[in-house]
């Protein structure tokens, strides 16, 4: 760990307790060693800096952004592995509703800071118009075909990268495995049968990224 002055010791390490280890982890490439001179960078006051360096405070998001625009960093890599955050592996066209998948040089993030347990096979899906995140879960299965019906999802096509559409699903049809297809209302009012998709996935929640409470929720490079 780092030496912070002759006068103040570090905390003992705990296994069980990584807050802010990310944080730390910066701090220990960048070679900063001082909670003053970390201080005099950032513009935090020393008692602040202080509580996030012994793990007596978690960062926020504000604190995030100081970091990150003062030590030259991206924000993602501030941010630890328990805080709930989950790639966006996805874009979503605002008019139809089309779905691409991202781009080899996207790589971004949406962080949850209220949520305290990260979820397997969550996805994120982004409309960078609109600034909302769309939220749905590969482990979400339906026992029933027809319990999807009715339902705002994301209907992937069976194509080996990810692309598809965000609608209504107003029908589904499962004959056999050579015939299968749901028809769906795309975000244009169009109606559209997507012939042996690959897996039908409600969206679980919608998140505006402009418009939330205490930056409770944000989009993040990494």
């Amino acid at each position: 760990m780092f030496n912070v002055n002759k006068n103040e010791n570090i905390l003992p390490f705990k296994k069980e307790d990584d807050m802010n280890q990310a944080f730390l982890n910066v701090l220990r490439k960048l070679g900063l060693e001082s909670i003053k001179e970390i201080s005099d960078i950032t513009g935090l006051d020393q008692a602040t800096v202080s509580r996030h360096f012994h793990k007596k405070q978690p960062l926020n998001f504000n604190h995030i952004e100081i970091y990150s625009e003062k030590l030259k960093v991206p924000k993602g890599k501030l941010v630890d592995d328990e805080i709930p955050a989950y790639v966006v592996v996805g874009y979503v066209n605002r008019f139809d509703g089309h779905v691409e998948s991202r781009g080899d040089e996207d790589a971004q993030k949406v962080v949850f800071h209220n949520e305290y347990i990260k979820e397997k096979g969550t996805k994120i899906l982004f409309d960078r118009v609109t600034k909302h995140a769309l939220r749905y879960s590969t482990n979400c299965k339906p026992q029933k075909f027809n319990e999807l019906v009715g339902s705002y999802s994301f209907v992937r096509y069976d194509k080996p990268y990810l692309e598809g559409l965000i609608g209504f699903v107003t029908s589904i049809e499962e004959n056999d495995s050579e015939n299968t297809y749901c028809e769906v209302i795309m975000l244009n009012g169009k109606r559209r049968k997507v012939k042996n998709y690959m897996g039908i996935y409600p969206i679980i929640s919608s998140h505006n990224l402009i418009h939330n409470p205490n930056k409770s929720v944000q989009l993040i490079e990494f």
